[in-house]
């Protein structure tokens, strides 16, 4: 089940990352291309506070794309589905990795990028699929071509870029899209909440003493 999870899990975040970098490749004139709907939907003039301090800190993941994403869709799609041929032929990870994840070149080329513009490269996964850096807002302002700022959002106040960001034309093929910029993750409540002072369900009993 493992094998089938990860092709699974691979797909949906194609999809995904593909929404995300949408407008990836959209050269604006400078030697960049914008990634269309990076900047969330809150973070717009009627709630700015102010601006960020450029002296903070800031973690993020830029996101690779698959290779050759429709193919892997289509796997996905084909291993789940009992009336294809294909139906639980799952692929191991190494497998997966061999055929649809960026390769050394684009995920050192993504890297490169990074250091050029300050910013420390601390990690990336065995299958490439994103890379992990931080640096300051100043460095990402300039990295990313945008401006950030503080935004008055449910009561709490949060950083985000004003705008889109962008990258170089150059890696506009690979990246599908970035994670981390904004400050969005406070918006996130769990799905399941726990009473500390529930009482125990009726299959807990307590162990005796060894």
């Amino acid at each position: 089940m493992r094998r089938g999870k990860l092709v699974v899990t691979a797909a949906v975040a194609v999809t995904a990352l593909l929404v995300v970098g949408a407008g990836a490749g959209a050269a604006n004139g400078n030697g960049k291309s914008g990634l269309a709907g990076s900047a969330p939907g809150w973070a717009k003039n009627g709630n700015l506070a102010g601006a960020a301090d450029p002296n903070g800190s800031v973690g993020f993941r830029v996101y690779l794309g698959w290779n050759n994403s429709s193919a892997a869709e289509a796997l996905a799609t084909a291993v789940s589905d009992p009336k294809s041929a294909s139906y639980g032929k799952y692929l191991a990870p190494a497998q997966f990795r061999q055929r649809f994840a960026p390769t050394q070149a684009q995920v050192g080329a993504v890297q490169s990028w990074l250091r050029s513009q300050g910013f420390k490269v601390d990690y990336t996964p065995q299958n490439n699929h994103y890379v992990e850096a931080e640096g300051t807002v100043a460095q990402a302002q300039a990295a990313f071509s945008t401006t950030f700022g503080m935004y008055k959002v449910e009561g709490k106040t949060v950083r985000s870029p004003s705008g889109d960001v962008s990258i170089p034309d150059t890696l506009a093929g690979t990246v599908t899209g970035i994670v981390g910029l904004d400050g969005s993750a406070v918006f996130t409540q769990p799905d399941h909440v726990v009473d500390k002072d529930a009482p125990p369900s009726a299959g807990f009993r307590n162990a005796p003493p060894l």
